[in-house]
């Protein structure tokens, strides 16, 4: 087993020096035929490079890069105003049609901007641009193994990212899709469609299985199960931590999510958190509160499709079975609140049976549902259904010795249609019966109620009525979950032991291991824009576990996960890199390749990208194999971020224009998450349903991006003189490494005296 390294677990060795001033030393480096001055690159990031890091990096002889969030007319724009910039794309079928504009326009630099590029859509992506553009210089990533990184410069890329994110959650973690159904991630595809914060359908761009990580658990009351996820993933919260108990009891929870925080500025309860970070007492997790499904408003159904034998005209169906089963019925059937209810009645308490005769080999096929003894309007409600649907009559029968009431129909075009429902614990509905109809969403929802649920009246003076429903099928519980979504229920779910569901004569073998109950709330817990929920239980215990993430073609970054809003990590800047691989290992074997590659005369360049804390991070970067180091938090500080500067004044924040004049004191920089207000109006339009919402913060610059370049720069040389170095080539060859204690880091940070 290897041993993988961070950049606090390792220093360099002193070298013999006889460089005598830092300044005798060379820092430039060549990143595909191009010398730049110094080895820093700001991340592509839209609250970091700006136009006017654009303008000084270009006077400063520096690489950059450009961020992929803007329209096709700026891309344009700001590749003919700086022919060497790289400009960030991605990888959707949107993007593609960027690339050919692009193309077209005579564009040579792209940067192929996804989390994780070891996949055949990047390869495809590298392969066409450098098809359609010989001369171009292609910058792809981002990867962590060697095989990634043989993988993209084989493709034809020249510089590979290399740095992916770390946070993820276990292999059984079901995500929410854009058709409604429920998906273990694990199972999700490249192009799938989920949804994300703000309740929109977005494409998964990539997959990965991150390896096996320690996971904690948490348990949320809108899921059934444990949720199990790495202590970094980022979950969307609503933070009362600031709020007395006397307020939460006094105003509701709702209700002072709504408000803003009595900060200077104010400032948004929802927020980015770490799942480390959280104190679940006065934090809540959160759902979209509208979505919108990628799913038509209505479905139609051709009964044909399940016809052998009989006749059929546009209209109606005639069967040519035996006596029982001969019958004339609707051939269409269309979504609508009848149908609903069928299918809802059906997946809670019927049964389908398709026969064939061994000797005759004629089929036949019947549905059969079963109620309580007392459940007579039920039973009535249900033949009238059928009757509007299939313009089929029914009655049912009481059962005196069983206690129960059937209802048989005797149908084999229905009776197929109903087996793809399935049985038992694996029964659902077939996400081709899933659609925007509320009256057919209501159907459904009263169907599962009516057949395995209850309402519950237990408790007193309560404002509603309260649902209950269980079920041994977890999908058939996610589906009563997507009802109570698309009806404005808020609920809480939870496992239970299994029972023999009050059949007879059932060994303990037969009893389900697992079953599962949803329950809607007795008061509202929508606040304007989220459903929230509270963690039941947490367990700080790590466990072993086999674990994933996925990427979305997204600027929230986000997608469910176990009905909890949670980030696509994979796109956030983070010290150690996906498969368990921390930042100095990854530049460490990814440079090996590089050599392995050179040597068969494929020339490549790496970009080291994330985990930069501090100027030594840097060297050890450098020093490691890295070509160039990308740097996010650091860059994102400066005078020359994309972020609005402020001056403060009476405990307020005034804008200021730094192009106009440098005022005198401390100026900070206001960042927002890609969740806020600023950021959803930049990139969705002002809407007066939206709330502020998200990361909004203000943090103290450190200077002008010349001052950064040039602490950064002159660390780096010293770094060089240390190692007796005059240049960074002569700085990689030198280069001794040694691992560290834990004691290490502490014993080199600065002491108070």
């Amino acid at each position: 087993m290897k041993r993988y390294l961070t950049f606090d677990d390792v220093g360099i060795i002193p070298k013999f020096n006889k460089i005598a001033s830092r300044l005798q030393t060379n820092i430039s480096t060549i990143v595909h035929n191009k010398m730049y001055n110094y080895p820093l690159v700001p991340a592509n990031m839209d609250t970091v490079i700006s136009k006017s890091m654009l303008d000084k990096i270009t006077k400063l002889n520096g690489m950059a890069i450009y961020h992929r969030f803007c329209d096709i007319d700026e891309k344009i724009k700001l590749t003919k105003q700086y022919p060497q910039m790289y400009m960030s794309v991605g990888i959707s079928e949107e993007e593609k049609k960027t690339i050919d504009i692009l193309l077209l326009k005579g564009v040579k630099n792209y940067c192929i901007d996804v989390a994780h590029g070891h996949s055949e859509q990047v390869g495809d992506i590298v392969k066409y641009i450098k098809a359609n553009c010989q001369n171009a210089s292609i910058i792809a990533g981002n990867i962590c193994t060697r095989e990634g990184y043989r993988y993209l410069v084989e493709c034809g890329a020249d510089v590979i990212k290399v740095g992916v994110g770390g946070g993820c959650c276990v292999f059984n973690t079901r995500i929410l899709m854009a058709d409604g159904i429920y998906k273990n991630i694990q199972d999700v595809k490249i192009n799938d469609f989920v949804i994300n914060k703000d309740g929109k359908p977005v494409k998964v761009l990539n997959v990965m299985n991150q390896g096996i990580k320690n996971v904690i658990k948490i348990k949320n009351n809108l899921h059934y199960n444990d949720s199990f996820f790495t202590e970094n993933h980022q979950f969307f919260i609503g933070d009362l931590s600031s709020s007395s108990e006397k307020s939460i009891s006094c105003s509701g929870i709702a209700k002072l999510l709504n408000k803003e925080a009595k900060t200077v500025p104010r400032s948004s309860k929802y927020k980015w958190k770490e799942l480390k970070e959280c104190t679940w007492k006065n934090t809540f997790t959160l759902f979209p509160k509208i979505i919108d499904w990628k799913l038509e408003e209505n479905f139609k159904i051709d009964l044909v499709e399940y016809l052998n034998k009989g006749s059929y005209d546009n209209n109606q169906i005639k069967t040519d079975g035996n006596n029982i089963d001969k019958t004339v019925f609707n051939r269409y059937i269309e979504s609508s609140y009848d149908l609903g209810y069928i299918f809802g009645t059906f997946l809670g308490d019927g049964c389908s049976k398709i026969c064939i005769n061994k000797y005759t080999k004629c089929e036949s096929g019947c549905v059969t549902w079963y109620f309580g003894k007392n459940e007579i309007d039920i039973a009535n409600k249900l033949c009238n259904s059928i009757k509007k649907i299939l313009d089929i009559d029914l009655d049912y029968k009481i059962k005196e010795d069983k206690n129960v009431i059937l209802i048989i129909l005797y149908n084999k075009c229905f009776t197929k249609l109903l087996v793809e429902f399935n049985k038992r614990t694996n029964k659902h509905l077939p996400s081709k019966y899933y659609c925007k109809n509320k009256e057919y969403i209501q159907g459904l929802f009263d169907g599962l109620i009516d057949s395995d649920g209850n309402i519950d009246n237990s408790t007193k003076n309560q404002k509603r009525t309260i649902y209950c429903f269980n079920n041994t099928s977890p999908e058939l519980i996610e589906l009563f979950q997507w009802c109570c979504f698309n009806l404005k229920l808020s609920f809480s779910s939870s496992n239970r032991e299994g029972t023999c569901g009050g059949l007879k004569n059932i060994t303990e073998n037969s009893v389900f291991s697992t079953a599962y109950r949803t329950k809607t709330h007795t008061f509202n817990r929508f606040t304007n824009n989220y459903l929230y929920s509270n963690i039941l239980d947490s367990d700080n215990t790590k466990t072993e576990m086999e674990t994933w993430d996925i990427e979305v073609d997204c600027p929230t970054h986000s997608f469910i996960a176990n009905n909890m809003i949670v980030h696509n990590s994979a796109c956030t800047t983070r010290m150690k890199t996906g498969f368990g691989i921390p930042q100095f290992s990854t530049i460490v074997e990814c440079n090996k390749e590089k050599i392995e590659l050179e040597k068969e005369g494929k020339q490549s360049w790496l970009i080291a990208d994330g985990g930069i804390k501090n100027p030594r991070d840097v060297a050890l970067s450098i020093g490691a194999g890295a070509d160039m180091v990308m740097m996010g938090s650091i860059f994102a500080k400066t005078f020359d971020s994309a972020g609005k500067k402020y001056i403060k004044n009476n405990n307020s924040y005034e804008l200021i224009d730094l192009d106009k004049e440098v005022p005198e004191g401390k100026i900070y920089s206001h960042y927002r998450g890609q969740a806020s207000h600023n950021f959803m109006k930049s990139y969705y339009g002002d809407k007066k349903s939206r709330v502020a919402e998200g990361v909004d913060f203000y943090t103290e610059c450190i200077g002008p991006l010349e001052a950064v370049i040039d602490e950064y720069s002159g660390s780096l040389r010293s770094s060089l003189t240390y190692c007796g170095a005059e240049n960074l080539k002569t700085f990689k060859n030198n280069i001794e490494f040694f691992e560290s204690t834990s004691s290490y880091m502490p014993e080199s940070n600065y002491r108070n005296i």
